[in-house]
């Protein structure tokens, strides 16, 4: 991405503000999140500084995702750090990077670590960790829910195809990209929201192996979720049964008692008014017209 010192995307209808502190710094993005700039108005804005960390306080661990990411509570501030270090000597967490929100989630600030050649200030705004984790922040103040899924739009017909890592989500991808007037959203990142009346699909910048991430949305008409097999087959699944299976591939907010409460609402209401299906499908071009036919 080019220079400057504002930056505006727009992720599944919710628009994100980043500016620079200083004027001597660039924000970058990563290539994924290139094709969702845009010129709309902004639900959060976020301050990038370049520098040091030492003034934020971190106050007490809320979560603890267990990889990248670490949530603190700070003075009823929410704060995230990113890439855990070495724990330092005074016995604290040291991080790459910084995001500190406030509670109603339409401010903040981003602290980045300053590059070794500090005459270059070319700063990564928004790595894929803390995009992500903002948006599901984002989506649980009532606005829809992230899942772990492949989305299609064909013509304006939206399939999602849920799954976990080696469901096959990137597989069902690959098999699909080259059906005529096809776009797929996203290979494992797809956020729902409610829209004109009904439930849409919205692609992400976090892709899976298939390299897909659009901006592009659609209707949700079908909602599969994923098994190899040897045969294509299908079976119907009860609002429960799609619910609890929706519960394992969706992203929640399990330290907000308010965002998990909105969150399990969305995804009753996917299972109650969007078919919901087990599909067992064949790695081959079989099974896209085994889907078209349902």
């Amino acid at each position: 991405m080019g220079p400057g010192s504002q930056v505006v995307l727009s992720i599944a209808e919710i628009g994100y503000e980043l500016w620079a502190h200083d004027k001597d710094i660039t924000l970058a993005l990563d290539p994924t999140y290139v094709p969702f700039v845009n010129g709309c108005n902004a639900d959060i804005s976020l301050c990038v500084y370049s520098g040091s960390m030492a003034e934020v306080d971190l106050g007490p661990v809320l979560f603890d995702s267990g990889g990248v990411w670490t949530l603190h509570a700070s003075r009823g501030e929410l704060v995230y750090g990113f890439v855990p270090g070495e724990t330092s000597p005074q016995g604290g967490r040291t991080y790459s990077t910084l995001m500190r929100l406030d509670q109603d989630l339409t401010r903040g600030s981003i602290y980045v670590k300053a590059p070794a050649n500090e005459s270059s200030l070319r700063v990564r705004a928004l790595s894929q960790a803390s995009g992500e984790v903002l948006t599901v922040a984002m989506l649980s103040r009532g606005r829809g829910v992230e899942l772990h899924g492949l989305g299609l739009r064909s013509q304006d017909t939206g399939y999602l195809f849920c799954g976990v890592s080696g469901a096959g989500k990137s597989t069902v991808a690959r098999i699909w990209r080259d059906e005529p007037e096809l776009e797929i959203l996203s290979d494992d990142r797809i956020i729902v929201r409610k829209a004109d009346g009904g439930l849409r699909i919205y692609g992400t910048p976090w892709h899976g192996d298939a390299g897909a991430a659009s901006p592009g949305s659609a209707p949700l008409q079908q909602l599969f979720f994923l098994r190899q097999g040897s045969t294509n087959h299908v079976r119907a699944l009860s609002p429960g049964e799609a619910a609890g299976r929706l519960m394992t591939c969706c992203f929640a907010t399990f330290w907000d008692p308010v965002g998990m409460a909105f969150t399990l609402s969305v995804l009753e209401e996917i299972s109650t008014a969007v078919p919901c299906y087990e599909l067992t499908f064949v790695k081959d071009h079989s099974m896209v017209d085994f889907v078209r036919q349902l």
